[in-house]
């Protein structure tokens, strides 16, 4: 089995053609597991080139996401929202740390736990300042998955970011007037002037903003660098099966990852109050609406893209989706597009009080995680909704204690379906499991 020649360290002879990430798993596999291994050697007690001790990898990165989301939590909320409070601080981050496609995935060798670990350590090794081991931590997780990149890219700009208002003595959140937020273009004018006021300062200047921002932005910049050189090399961003993993224009998929995160956050975005404030908003934005609609009806005709696995394979949730819904009626897919506005809507409403700058980082990087993406997979939305949940302001006790007993629901029910319900393909012997 391919873990077992990983465990005893013939890693490139017997590299499977059909793997599409890089090794980043199962070197740490190795890192964690071959220790052990000569230990317990003499005893010959106990062996650890097992799927179960493999998975167990897994499991230790599922006791750091639960430590770094919460570390991330306090640096992000302690200080700027009302009613952060310790405990409601831990359980927001283990909700999140028991987010059902993520807690699901846990359980099984996939690479989706370690992915995310090294991801959100990561950014809170970028929010505190320590750019350089940010980056190699990010190197880390682009080892994981090579997608990460985009969120190692979004660590960098909202550093940078920081940096330029941090110069420029702006406020980091777009609020003012106890709490009234300014829109973005009032944001956006006050960071000018306040900018055009430090660069025009004696002691400050252009050349020290450069320098300042250089100083941040270099350890990303070679990650970077170094990435593309690999794609350049290798020829692409996976490294096999790559026939199956081709990048394409599925503007969709955005579409499908904003209704996801609302979806999943429904506590905090859906509502009755909700619902009237965005009728009142549809009421005063008509115009903006209509634009908004059509753009999104031409994107779900011209490039709603259909990959054959989506079709093919019916152990995944999307398959079924695509078949109840998307398939049901060639109308079907138009009829969500309000759906999506509102998807849009509430994520954006969410995220309102966080300032222009750190918005459009995060929308560019939603869009490049999403967007280039040819199969539907709800995996790909994992970092995009804690990326999404850390930073929003939700510590409402009772929506907390809601969205705890929903994810608790729906884990013991995917996981009762996987362990209890497996069915059998025609022609083949091995028996499958429905899974995210």
């Amino acid at each position: 089995m391919k873990y077992s020649t990983y465990l005893r360290l013939r890693l490139i002879a017997a590299w499977d053609s059909m793997i599409t990430t890089l090794p980043g798993l199962y070197l740490v596999s190795v890192g964690l597991l071959k220790p052990l291994t000569v230990l317990l050697r003499p005893s010959n007690s106990v062996e650890l080139c097992t799927p179960f001790w493999l998975r167990m990898t897994n499991v230790i990165f599922a006791v750091g996401n639960l430590y770094v989301l919460y570390c991330l939590i306090w640096k992000l909320h302690s200080q700027t929202s009302k009613n952060f409070s310790t405990l409601k601080g831990l359980m927001k981050a283990l909700n999140l740390a028991m987010f059902p496609v993520l807690y699901f995935f846990t359980f099984l060798y996939y690479t989706d736990a370690g992915s995310t670990f090294f991801t959100l350590l990561m950014y809170l090794l970028s929010l505190y300042g320590n750019h350089t081991l940010a980056a190699i931590i990010g190197g880390a997780a682009v080892m994981m998955r090579q997608t990460n990149i985009v969120w190692a890219a979004f660590a960098g700009g909202t550093a940078v970011a920081s940096c330029i208002i941090d110069y420029s003595h702006c406020p980091d959140v777009a609020e003012k007037d106890h709490g009234r937020h300014l829109t973005d273009w009032e944001y956006y004018d006050l960071l000018k002037s306040s900018l055009i006021k430090a660069v025009n300062n004696p002691k400050k200047g252009y050349a020290r903003l450069l320098v300042q921002v250089a100083a941040v932005a270099w350890p990303y910049a070679a990650l970077g660098l170094g990435f593309c050189a690999f794609v350049i090399l290798n020829g692409g961003i996976v490294v096999g099966d790559i026939s199956s993993h081709v990048a394409c224009l599925h503007l969709p998929q955005f579409f499908y990852c904003c209704s996801f995160l609302a979806l999943f956050a429904f506590p905090f975005t859906f509502s009755y109050h909700k619902a009237v404030t965005f009728i009142r908003f549809l009421r005063d934005n008509v115009i903006t609406v209509v634009v908004i609609g059509g753009a999104m009806v031409t994107a779900v005709y011209y490039f709603t893209y259909t990959h054959p696995y989506l079709l093919a394979d019916n152990r995944h949730y999307p398959f079924y989706i695509w078949r109840k819904i998307y398939q049901r009626h060639e109308l079907a897919r138009y009829g969500l597009v309000p759906v999506y506005v509102y998807s849009l809507w509430s994520c954006h409403m969410q995220l309102r009080y966080r300032n222009p700058l750190w918005k459009l980082t995060f929308l560019l990087c939603l869009v490049l995680a999403s967007v280039p993406q040819h199969l539907v997979e709800f995996r790909y939305f994992i970092l995009p909704y804690l990326f999404f949940r850390i930073h929003t302001r939700s510590f409402g006790a009772w929506k907390l204690l809601m969205e705890f007993v929903a994810y608790c629901v729906v884990n013991a029910a995917t996981l009762r379906l996987f362990l209890e319900k497996p069915f059998v393909w025609e022609g083949v012997s091995e028996q499958q499991r429905f899974m995210w």
